[in-house]
């Protein structure tokens, strides 16, 4: 009996395990994908803004970029606490998944 319950509790930490890296995957994946978007829309938005007067759209574009450069700033921040939480909780389940194995 004890046996099968520490298969099912190493299972399920290797479920876990698999669950959290994937998703912490997915949340990089999207960090990167929205600085892309950010990237490119200041780059249309630049595109657009040609026709305006020289003074007017170097004014809107500084001020697009630097909100660009703050999004971005954010969206790295966003990422650095992300991967410190992954980290946290990673070296937990494997602290647990030994815990686990060493169970007699």
């Amino acid at each position: 009996m004890q046996a099968n319950l520490k298969k099912i509790l190493i299972e399920m930490q290797t479920q876990i395990h698999d669950l959290l890296l994937l998703a912490q995957e997915q949340h990089n994946s999207y960090n990167e994908l929205t600085k892309k978007l950010n990237n490119d829309f200041l780059k249309i938005t630049k595109e657009l803004r040609n026709p305006l007067d020289k003074e007017q759209a170097a004014f809107a574009t500084q001020a697009l970029e630097k909100h660009f450069q703050e999004c971005n700033s954010l969206t790295d921040e966003f990422s650095k606490q992300s991967q410190k939480a992954f980290d946290d909780r990673f070296k937990k389940i494997l602290e647990n998944y030994q815990k686990i194995k060493d169970l007699s």
